[in-house]
């Protein structure tokens, strides 16, 4: 399958999540949705280099999500690893947005002290000082971090997973001749 055959095939199949993609489908998209994706941060610095915004670029990301997620499902289901496996991704997705709600007033609290501590003219060994002293009297900041961390970590290894299947071989069914009762 070429470049040109899989980009058509999978934005054919945008919202088809039946059937099968196999590897060079499946990667000839990533690299496709890459490329776009560079070309629409580079229009974003061109255009509104000025604003932080990118406009375009997630404009485009937006449009990719849905088939990205389709090839991914017929990838899986081409190596035979059942495609609800992406859905383990979600718990750690899940526990980060909840870690964000909850720890936000303590976030909120430590970007302002930052803040302050970065507009005063203190030295290096006074400015240590302060944000241990400040560390120490908000363990609450330390443990969000940390679990962010494990969060973050478990998001790792999902990835890793999805990269693990995506490179495995297509399965070939077995062939019976003997009938099947339907």
């Amino acid at each position: 399958m070429t470049f040109i055959d899989a980009v058509k095939t999978a934005l054919k199949k945008y919202f088809k999540f039946g059937g099968t993609a196999g590897r060079p489908e499946y990667w000839w998209f990533q690299l496709f949705a890459l490329l776009i994706g560079v070309i629409a941060s580079s229009l974003d610095l061109i255009f509104f280099s000025s604003n932080s915004q990118n406009y375009i670029a997630n404009s485009i990301s937006i449009l990719l999500v849905f088939p990205s997620i389709t090839v991914l499902v017929r990838r899986f289901r081409d190596t035979s690893v059942h495609p609800l496996w992406l859905l383990t991704g979600l718990l750690p997705l899940s526990a980060l947005v909840t870690l964000v709600i909850v720890s936000y007033g303590y976030f909120q609290d430590f970007y302002n002290f930052f803040m302050r501590l970065n507009s005063s003219s203190m030295t290096e060994t006074e400015l240590q000082d302060t944000m241990n002293s400040y560390v120490a009297n908000h363990p609450e900041i330390m443990n969000a971090l940390l679990q962010a961390l494990g969060w973050f970590m478990l998001l790792l290894v999902f990835s890793l997973f999805t990269f693990v299947v995506s490179l495995l071989p297509t399965k070939k069914p077995k062939v019976s001749f003997a009938p099947t009762d339907y």
